[in-house]
């Protein structure tokens, strides 16, 4: 269900990043779930996706730099699909 407790953990992992690395901090694999884009845009639109389908929890992505109109999409796929967003971005890119 989209309230119960069978939603999953959704990364958009960089792809150096693997299941393996993150072992020692003790996740749930049975619902975790990593996907990992080609690029960043190809990153934008799966976050978008993970987001609108409700299906996770929370979605977690490293898409890089976004423009207002790219935030404010992510936002409204957020609240369609009721889970939350944790954006990762580079702090050389902000500063």
């Amino acid at each position: 269900s989209r309230e119960g407790g069978n939603r999953w953990l959704t990364w958009l992992a960089p792809a150096g990043i693997k299941k393996s690395d993150l072992q020692r901090y003790n996740f749930d694999w049975g619902k975790t779930r990593f996907i990992y884009p080609k690029d960043n845009d190809h990153c934008f639109w799966l976050f978008w996706e993970a987001l609108t389908e409700g299906n996770s929890h929370t979605v977690i992505g490293t898409p890089g730099t976004l423009t207002d109109q790219q935030m404010n999409r992510l936002e409204s796929a957020a609240l369609i699909g009721k889970c939350n967003a944790l954006i990762l971005r580079d702090r050389a890119s902000y500063s």
